[in-house]
């Protein structure tokens, strides 16, 4: 791994995403290559050695081609370069798999800065292979899967919400949210269900992100509710 300017190549067909890893990512001083299509990914492979891959394994025009972009990585490559994965997969199937291909580290998506920095900045000091994460054996029918997130509400508009987070979304990702201004709107203690439409820096304070959530658009139910709320709250 060079020292002076580390070289690294992401693959992520959400093109913001990628955008939003080169503002994250500034720090590091990295030599950063993106791409969306494995085709300009390939090509970036070919003209420079990467240090380290960060490898989405869904594409949206070929599902699952990380896991083969993973391997075709680590036959080139060997031990030479470090694989991130990224997915919003959690099975562990798939978490095998990817590291039984070559893939150092697995990270969910929506990704969390928070938890990527470190990993990168001991990559980047020790220049060796990280250990994989801990497995522990769960029952290896399909089975639901959640995890917690904490966000701040920053503005309700007649679309949707806005929220700070330390966390990275990728658009049109779908979650669950509750807070007591939610329940307000809503009348019902349920999570509301709400799409991602946009996820960007934070302009003041890089270390967070906005993001921008919405209602769906044929609920002409809850948008009436959520106008209400607006006119009575101004």
């Amino acid at each position: 791994m060079s020292v002076e300017q580390p070289v690294l190549i992401t693959i992520d067909d959400d093109k913001e995403f990628n955008d939003l890893l080169k503002v994250k990512l500034k720090e590091f001083n990295f030599n950063l290559h993106t791409a969306t299509t494995k085709e300009e990914f390939y090509l970036a492979i070919n003209q420079v050695q990467p240090d380290i891959c960060f490898v989405d394994l869904n594409l949206d025009t070929d599902f699952g081609a990380g896991f083969q972009i993973i391997k075709d990585l680590k036959n080139k490559f060997g031990d030479k370069i470090v694989i991130f994965a990224f997915s919003k997969r959690s099975s562990r199937e798939d978490i095998d798999n990817a590291l039984s291909l070559g893939a150092d580290d697995y990270l969910m998506k929506p990704l969390d800065m928070l938890i990527l920095c470190p990993k990168l900045k001991e990559f980047c000091k020790t220049k060796v292979r990280c250990e994989t994460i801990s497995m522990y054996p769960i029952n290896k029918n399909e089975t639901s899967c959640t995890f917690d997130l904490t966000l701040l509400l920053k503005k309700v508009t007649t679309e949707g919400f806005e929220w700070r987070t330390t966390q990275m979304f990728t658009r049109k990702t779908a979650i669950k949210i509750s807070c007591s201004v939610i329940t307000d709107i809503t009348k019902d203690p349920v999570p509301l269900l709400l799409t991602v439409s946009k996820c960007e820096p934070d302009p003041q304070d890089p270390k967070f992100n906005i993001l921008e959530t919405t209602i769906d658009s044929y609920n002409m139910a809850l948008a009436e509710k959520l106008r209400m709320w607006i006119v009575q709250n101004k």
